[in-house]
């Protein structure tokens, strides 16, 4: 019995967020996607990670340089 936990866990999980995905945003909330520059890098990087913020923009950040791994966002 101890075996079929994780299953009916990730069964559960999976249902979770297969909600989460497929809820509907109400028309007036939608706009068009706006590129703001924040600032500037000193070499482009891939791989960067989008943060929600709480005014429901997205913060992308981070990344690395794939060609140099020595260039990344953190330490």
């Amino acid at each position: 019995m101890m075996f079929r936990v994780p299953a009916v866990l990730f069964i559960a999980v999976a249902l979770a967020a297969s909600f989460q995905l497929g809820r509907a945003v109400p028309a007036e909330s939608a706009r068009a996607a706006e590129w703001e520059t924040v600032g500037e890098l000193q070499r482009p990087r891939a791989y960067g990670r989008a943060v929600p913020l709480s005014t429901g923009e997205i913060l992308v950040v981070g990344g690395l340089d794939p060609d140099d791994p020595e260039v990344m966002s953190h330490r």
